[in-house]
């Protein structure tokens, strides 16, 4: 209940499977009560239907029962934003060795019909003896942050139109060997929009560095 006046009161509200109801204990001339009813949509898009309506106790006569109904009120329950995520890196393929310098894309899209925002892509950078610090600069749309201390290199998109895809682009050096696991997440504001998760492993491995140097002697006779 939100607000009761003219003298109304003892309200007592309950739901029963898909009906709230409320019995209102005390309803004189001139009396009104406010309800208020917060749903949860399904997860199937469609329309819900919603009408309100009283009943008279028994008993008593209601002059104009006209307007004990309400109108039906219908709501379009719409699918929710799928955001994808997808990743990248360059070369695609190996053998990659220590010393080389990977460059990452990362594409985020939204395939739903409406925008979305704030949408914020999350890229977890491994661990530092791995590689490098990641070198980047200013993405196309956001802004981008990396925090050292967690090894999150963090993209604020913002808004997301519908059918919109924009990518960026960051660098990693390879230090030493071992399985180079990027993991990376887009999400945004979860009553709207559904996230995305995306993987690059890299096997790094360390190669001889061979040299031939060839040297001239002249003899003397």
């Amino acid at each position: 209940m939100v607000s009761a006046a003219g003298g109304a009161g003892n309200v007592q509200a309950s739901l029963a499977g898909q009906i709230a109801s409320a019995v209102i204990g005390n309803f004189p001339d001139g009396g009104s009560v406010i309800l208020e009813v917060t749903a949860i949509a399904p997860d199937q898009p469609g329309t819900a239907v919603n009408t309100g309506w009283v009943n008279t106790p028994a008993g008593l006569k209601d002059s104009d029962s006209s307007n004990n109904r309400s109108q039906s009120i219908s709501t379009a329950i719409i699918e929710k934003n799928r955001l994808e995520l997808s990743k990248s890196v360059n070369p695609p393929t190996g053998p990659y060795s220590t010393g080389q310098t990977l460059i990452y894309t990362l594409s985020a899209a939204n395939r739903g019909a409406a925008s979305v925002s704030p949408v914020v892509v999350v890229d977890t950078i491994p661990a530092v003896r791995l590689v490098s610090d990641p070198v980047f600069s200013s993405p196309p749309q956001g802004t981008a942050t990396f925090d050292p201390a967690t090894r999150l290199l963090t993209w604020n998109v913002g808004q997301l139109n519908g059918g919109q895809t924009v990518a960026w682009t960051y660098q990693l050096t390879l230090k030493d060997t071992g399985t180079v696991r990027n993991a990376a997440s887009i999400t945004g504001p979860p009553e709207i929009s559904t996230p995305d998760t995306s993987v690059v492993i890299v096997e790094t491995k360390q190669y001889a560095n061979l040299k031939v140097v060839k040297m001239r002697y002249r003899r003397s006779h």
